[in-house]
């Protein structure tokens, strides 16, 4: 099945092979994967309840992302606050996130 140039890249970012090909840069909430025009949010290890999810800014270069399958596995997040930066969000991507309660997309035209 075709999911997309998204879905290729999440496969990529599961599989440690391939892995490699995708840079690394964290924050002091999340862990993101990236290259010159892919970004995904891979781990969410910020200790906030609520969380406003925005462009993320490498080394000059503002990107949009996906939120990547199980990024924020078991995150206490309560409120999320999604923005236009997030361009897809995964499967399982809030997989045992038992404390999030309200979510919040913000659109702009």
């Amino acid at each position: 099945t075709n999911n997309g140039c998204l879905g290729y890249y999440a496969i990529i970012i599961r599989n440690s092979q391939l892995t490699a090909r995708l840079k690394t840069f964290e924050t002091n909430q999340a862990k993101f994967k990236y290259d010159d025009s892919f970004c995904a949010l891979v781990n969410y290890t910020g200790k906030e309840t609520a969380v406003v999810l925005d462009q993320v800014n490498i080394n000059g270069k503002n990107y949009n992302y996906a939120i990547a399958p199980y990024a924020f596995e078991g995150a206490s997040v309560q409120k999320l606050t999604i923005k236009n930066a997030v361009n897809e969000i995964n499967h399982d991507a809030f997989t045992h996130a038992y404390s999030l309660n309200i979510v919040t997309k913000i659109s702009f035209a």
